[in-house]
């Protein structure tokens, strides 16, 4: 993600965060955006990949689906071995 999209990211979260008297600020306002697009969220996306994206989705959707009580999710014991029994 170049650093471009992260400051305008950064903006939108900026606004939403500052209150309006703060916002008017043009120091204060480009200082955050800075902050939160460099410290922020460059680390969140550099830890982001797409490898980490969908063991997070696995994990999130292996527990939904653990708790809908269905009997054949039940006795699995992770996605792994449902997508595996898929194929």
């Amino acid at each position: 993600m170049s650093l471009q999209v992260m400051r305008h990211i950064s903006e939108g979260l900026v606004a939403f965060m500052l209150e309006r008297h703060d916002h008017a600020k043009p120091i204060l306002r480009s200082v955050a955006r800075e902050l939160l697009s460099s410290c922020v969220l460059r680390c969140l996306m550099f830890f982001f990949n797409p490898y980490t994206a969908n063991k997070v989705c696995a994990h999130l959707t292996s527990h939904f689906l653990l708790d809908s009580g269905s009997p054949d999710l039940r006795d699995a014991h992770s996605l792994t071995q449902i997508a595996g029994a898929m194929l």
